[in-house]
């Protein structure tokens, strides 16, 4: 009886924890950002979480996409190859910020590596589960195509000068 009720406790904590998660993704995840709360929870559930150790890449520049990530916990370094071959690093993002978009959108490769600095936990949504979610609502679709553009033009207009890593 007691194991039944520890079970419970856990599985209640276990589903606050995750309603909280969403609510803050809802809040803070740009993409996210003009969804309902159902909305939220269902692009939320189509993440897988896959945690990086430091050092960790988790995107190849050239590399194909493996789709939209958001990070949960932690931070990344954003960088690109420099003509000289040295990696130069363009910003370091952490927890609610989201990247892989481009690549899936354009179904072109990455186009920066992104390295995990410390311990990173990242939400993972494929491709397919992307673009399946997109069809599912023309409503939904255009609501979260319009977040993505904003956030890449408000990434566009920032032009943050690179700095070469040491």
């Amino acid at each position: 009886m007691e194991t039944s009720v520890a079970r419970d406790r856990t599985a209640k904590q276990a589903a606050t924890q995750r309603k909280k998660t969403i609510q803050a993704f809802q809040e803070q995840v740009t993409v996210f950002k003009y969804l309902s709360p159902v909305e939220c929870r269902v692009m939320y559930t189509l993440t897988t979480k896959k945690h990086y150790n430091d050092g960790d890449v988790i995107l190849l520049e050239g590399a194909p996409g493996t789709g939209l990530h958001i990070i949960e916990t932690g931070e990344v370094v954003v960088s690109k190859r420099g003509s000289d071959g040295k990696d130069v690093v363009i910003n370091t993002i952490g927890q609610y910020a989201h990247f892989g978009e481009m690549s899936i959108l354009n179904n072109q490769p990455v186009n920066c590596t992104i390295t995990a600095s410390g311990p990173v936990d990242v939400l993972v949504m494929p491709p397919t589960q992307f673009f399946n979610l997109l069809h599912r609502s023309e409503a939904l679709g255009i609501r979260i195509l319009r977040a993505l553009c904003e956030e890449l033009s408000n990434r566009l207009r920032l032009g943050e000068q690179p700095t070469e890593t040491p």
